[in-house]
């Protein structure tokens, strides 16, 4: 993936982690570095904002609002991005891990604050077996992660595998 910054900062375009380089870029630089250009490796291009991905709680959508209320005590935030749901959660007093797979996005979840994070998929989080959750956050534009039938029924057992016994 690459990253081409709107302000031009860098000069070339950065590859790897495109979006963990965007989120980075608006923690540091905060409103001017908002807009970036993403292509990832099957050619898709697009932009992107990344001051949606830092929003505070009181500018949470409709669909998002009922989350501080609805969470369990332990919650995994599954593709946290910025940390923005794990953030408020983890100031009500829930144990939040944030989960994504960029390292860029992790590396801004702890400097904003989250103490726990996991910088792998589902599967790896799976495979050490950690403390059970009660909640799972899929939010924004995560529910593409489940890709197709085949790997979302491999995603949600991975999932089933680090819940409490009986979730629903």
């Amino acid at each position: 993936m690459t990253t081409g910054m709107s302000s031009m900062r860098a000069g070339q375009p950065r590859v790897g982690d495109a979006f963990g380089f965007a989120l980075l870029d608006y923690l540091e630089h905060g409103w001017e570095a908002r807009s970036h250009f993403i292509e990832r490796a099957d050619g898709l291009l697009e932009t992107i904002d990344s001051g949606v991905l830092f929003t505070q709680e009181s500018d949470w959508s409709v669909v998002e609002a009922p989350v501080g209320d609805r969470a369990g005590q332990r919650v995994l935030d599954v593709g946290a991005g910025a940390g923005r749901h794990a953030l408020p959660l983890q100031v009500s007093g829930r144990e939040v891990v944030a989960l994504d797979v960029s390292p860029g996005a992790v590396e801004v979840c702890r400097r904003r604050g989250v103490r726990d994070t996991f910088t792998e998929t589902v599967f790896e989080l799976a495979g050490i077996g950690p403390e059970p959750f009660d909640t799972f956050l899929l939010c924004g534009n995560n529910y593409g992660l489940l890709e197709s039938l085949e790997h979302g029924l491999s995603f949600l057992g991975a999932l089933a595998e680090v819940a409490v016994p009986g979730l629903r």
